[in-house]
């Protein structure tokens, strides 16, 4: 059944628009939006501005969407394709914050029926689950990336902001595969809460591997099939518009290039940038970077490569004896289009059961770095390939 969505967003203020030198700007493809035979069943991407704040303490989020339009709409669109872009306008919300949540799922769920990718403006970072529970109905294992200073697992929080990783970690029935934090602060998170983290296998990346090692966070990017941004996760001298940012978070470089990564994630499907407060952003340099990352995570997509079958010719496959022993081979693939790398995980198999059906019991191929090779090469496992078996 097809879904009316233009019933649940007002239409974005162009009042600050004079239309004046925005040739082959994001302005003069995203106001065709609003003729009255737009049709957003079209499109590739859709933006969605939110302006809810129930669940955060970053107070003053409001408007935070059409701040970001302030500054997006001006931007030059990529020269080497066509955009295939809607902006629905800002959600339609209520007092009700469960009605909010389930209206925004409910949007970002007939979107990516249509196979359009939701980017979420605005919002506290509880929307998160929003975001999340609208893949429920589609029926598949998840892998969520998340990016922001702090883990949010404090139940004994008063903001939900907080919180809302636990009761993603507890939803029924779970269709939860793993989770990637990015950009964490270590003297921000909890010992507990990382050694969660350890014990189900999910990857805690640090904003100081992510400077010395940024190449290694393109696999771990490359893995997820949605991405939470929580701006507090930048520094506060790149982007003052979040109370909670610190002096130490990431750089604007360093967030515009996970974004990058994200959007030429072929498996990525929705993207989030909450936490936004243009009440403390008086220069708006914030918006500036918010309304660049969604800039990059639009190029990355119109710069996605299609994947092909692992044994076609686009690939070569790379056998590793590890330890010496010629029964233990590691496999590894490297594109011949993009150059990236893959590992190839067995499946453990328990009182030799296979069963063909079951996905997990069949090996699986994940994103890895040429420094994983490397260190295979050199007799080491890869930890990369440690974590997935584990999972598996």
């Amino acid at each position: 059944m097809n879904m009316n969505l233009e019933l649940f967003f007002d239409k974005p203020s162009l009042s600050n628009f004079d239309g004046q030198n925005l040739k082959n700007t994001w302005f003069e493809i995203l106001t065709g939006n609003f003729s009255a035979d737009f049709s957003w069943q079209n499109a590739e991407i859709a933006l969605i501005g939110v302006d809810d704040k129930i669940g955060s303490e970053n107070k003053s989020i409001l408007n935070a969407a059409d701040a970001v339009r302030q500054k997006l709409y001006h931007l030059q669109k990529g020269r080497a394709h066509k955009y295939n872009i809607v902006d629905l306008g800002n959600l339609r919300l209520t007092d009700n914050e469960s009605e909010n949540k389930e209206r925004l799922s409910e949007v970002c769920y007939r979107l990516l029926q249509k196979n359009v990718l939701p980017i979420i403006i605005g919002g506290s970072h509880d929307l998160t689950l929003a975001q999340y529970e609208a893949y429920k109905p589609l029926d598949k294992m998840l892998s969520l990336l998340c990016v922001d200073a702090k883990i949010d697992l404090d139940t004994n929080s008063n903001s939900l902001a907080d919180s809302f990783i636990d009761k993603i970690l507890k939803l029924q029935p779970n269709y939860l595969f793993t989770i990637t934090h990015l950009a964490s602060q270590e003297y921000l998170i909890p010992l507990d809460f990382v050694k969660l983290y350890q014990k189900l296998n999910f990857d805690v990346v640090g904003v100081g591997k992510i400077r010395d090692k940024p190449e290694e966070i393109e696999p771990l990017v490359r893995t997820a099939d949605l991405l939470s941004f929580d701006l507090s996760a930048i520094r506060a001298a790149d982007a003052a518009g979040n109370k909670l940012a610190q002096p130490f978070g990431l750089s604007a470089e360093e967030a515009t290039r996970i974004c990058w990564y994200a959007g030429n994630n072929v498996q990525m499907t929705s993207i989030g940038f909450y936490e936004y407060n243009p009440d403390l952003d008086l220069y708006g340099h914030t918006a500036n970077i918010i309304s660049t990352m969604i800039w990059y995570f639009v190029e990355g997509f119109y710069n996605r490569q299609a994947e092909y079958d692992f044994g076609s010719p686009f690939y070569i496959k790379y056998l590793v004896p590890m330890g010496g022993r010629t029964d233990f081979m590691m496999v590894f693939y490297k594109s011949k289009l993009t150059d990236k790398w893959w590992l190839e995980v067995p499946a453990p198999h328990f009182d030799n059961e296979i069963d063909e059906e079951n996905p997990y019991h069949r090996p699986s191929i994940i994103p890895c770095s040429y420094n994983d090779y490397q260190q295979a090469n050199r007799g080491e496992m890869p930890e990369r390939w440690i974590k997935m078996y584990n999972r598996l």
